[in-house]
């Protein structure tokens, strides 16, 4: 999968990507019991690659050094649900659109 980080990359400075962007952060962290001490980026990333889907966002839970967990839930950050979230973290994809690194590699 190709990806241009800095041409591609949807870091808005908007408002509501920054609201987003913190929402799934803590729901992150609720979600998972984790400690404040445990680093979770979330960004949203364009595929220029035909069968990518167009916006993607991206979570990763740095719990071990060098081991990152990675989820990708296949739309903006501001249109993440908490039910998506959830199901995406605990592996049970009821939404279509929603899937982690680990079933993605597996198919």
């Amino acid at each position: 999968m190709k990806f241009d980080f800095q041409a591609n990359s949807r870091n808005s400075p908007d408002a509501s990507t920054q609201e987003a962007r913190e929402r799934i952060r803590q729901s992150v962290h609720g979600l998972l019991g984790l400690g404040e001490e445990v680093t979770v980026m979330v960004t949203e990333l364009t595929c220029q690659e035909e069968g990518c889907p167009p916006i993607e966002t991206v979570i990763a839970i740095l719990t071990t050094p060098g081991q990152p967990r990675q989820i990708k839930i296949h739309r903006p950050m501001v249109e993440v649900t908490q039910e998506e979230l959830q199901a995406a973290l605990t592996g049970s994809h009821h939404h279509p659109d929603t899937n982690d690194e680990h079933s993605l590699q597996g198919e």
